[in-house]
């Protein structure tokens, strides 16, 4: 019997990612599911910013070629990073043979117009992950460039080539061969607001064992927040919230698990002084391994995600994955994939984040109950079976080879 051959994919990982200070879940993503790609038959190359992640993480399973770029903010450096990134990637692409180009992050130019570029060079099909869906994806092009120029920092100039490479995206979108969703959320807005006409939803999921093989007896938080700490994360209204849940139990202990941008973090720590909680309130920084995560986790008796935005939610995923009760932001994706097994809030509420976390700290049996059905739901959100569903896609369209 002969032996089928291996698909070959080329993956454009550019990422704003920096080393062993924050991941976003897109990243995390793609790590997660190579491994599993591998098992079931594909080769995956992947172009990413030096240092590669492959280093740091060991489940990843991908060959790597580093480019040494950063995604920057000013307009004549990322037109310039486009231009090497298009002409790399076609070197490399040609060179692996590849049957496929895959873009990892929908939002990010250094992804899509590279990816776009080779696939119609070389006439490959190419598949675009949406791992989200952000404001400016919801704004039309006129109400993108008015935000712009009236944007402080931003000149006319940069305002109209920023906008022109968003018009270019937009029209990637809808020629890509296939855009891969992470929620039936993310596949609805896709398609409403940016005219994408071929959407297949793979979902993302999470080590269910690896979380269940750490425990941990004390409890020594009262809550944790797993994630970025950026302001679309909610950090604020977390923050504000935990003042009140001190106001009721002084001695309350928050958790904020991840790290940002020196930025971020200057206003989050003068917040947390300003409102008189450094005894209350313990940023770790950036964890690289997975086990004092959970250790973390575990550590905690509520898990507090007040996110203003999000295409799947992995970390509520792992939270539940601990058993933890979540009190969560009520927006679209969270509200569709966890909504049955958490308590949603206003994301724009502190108050009533204070109010339903000192619900679940009164009442331990309440807190356990709801961990236990948020624990079992999330076991069907599992990597191997998300890898599955992504290798059926580029199956079909490498036998295909059908490029619209």
């Amino acid at each position: 019997m002969t032996k089928k051959p291996k698909i070959r994919v080329f993956a454009l990982f550019i990422h704003p990612h920096r080393y062993g200070k924050f991941m976003s879940g897109s990243e995390r993503r793609f790590i997660e599911i190579s491994g599993h790609l591998k098992h079931l038959g594909l080769d995956t190359y992947a172009l990413e910013p030096e240092p590669s992640l492959k280093k740091a993480w060991l489940v990843a399973d991908y060959e790597s070629v580093t480019v040494p770029i950063r995604v920057s903010k000013e307009i004549l450096k990322r037109l310039k990073t486009l231009l090497v990134l298009c002409f790399l990637s076609l070197r490399l692409c040609k060179k692996l043979n590849c049957d496929l180009v895959y873009a990892t992050r929908h939002e990010l130019f250094e992804n899509v117009i590279p990816g776009y570029f080779v696939s119609r060079v070389l006439r490959k099909p190419l598949v675009i992950n949406f791992n989200g869906f952000f404001t400016k994806d919801r704004l039309s092009l006129r109400a993108l460039l008015l935000t712009r120029i009236r944007k402080k920092g931003f000149n006319p100039v940069s305002a109209v080539l920023y906008t022109f490479l968003n018009f270019a995206e937009r029209i990637i979108y809808r020629r890509a061969e296939v855009c891969i969703a992470v929620s039936p959320t993310v596949k609805d807005e896709a398609i409403r607001f940016l005219s994408v006409r071929r959407v297949e939803v793979s979902g993302d999921g999470i080590n269910f064992n690896k979380y269940q093989s750490v425990k941990v007896k004390d409890k020594i938080y009262d809550a944790a927040y797993l994630g970025r700490v950026h302001p679309s994360k909610g950090i604020d209204v977390l923050i504000r919230a935990w003042r009140s849940v001190v106001d009721t139990v002084p001695k309350a202990k928050l958790v904020i698990i991840g790290s940002g941008l020196e930025a971020s973090l200057k206003h989050y720590s003068q917040m947390i002084e300003k409102l008189n909680l450094q005894d209350n309130v313990k940023i770790t920084g950036f964890i690289w391994k997975d086990e004092e995560m959970i250790k973390l986790l575990e550590s905690s008796k509520v898990f507090v995600f007040p996110s203003l935005e999000e295409g799947f939610g992995i970390a509520v995923a792992e939270a539940m994955a601990c058993g933890l009760p979540c009190v969560i932001s009520d927006i679209p994706a969270l509200r569709k994939i966890f909504g049955e097994v958490a308590v949603l809030v206003n994301p724009k509420d502190s108050e009533k984040f204070a109010i339903e976390i000192l619900n679940l700290l009164e009442n331990k049996d309440k807190r356990e109950a709801l961990g236990k059905r948020a624990c079992e739901y999330v076991k069907r959100f599992d990597w191997k079976e998300i890898a599955r569903k992504e290798f059926e896609v580029f199956e079909r369209l490498t036998a295909s080879r059908k490029i619209f």
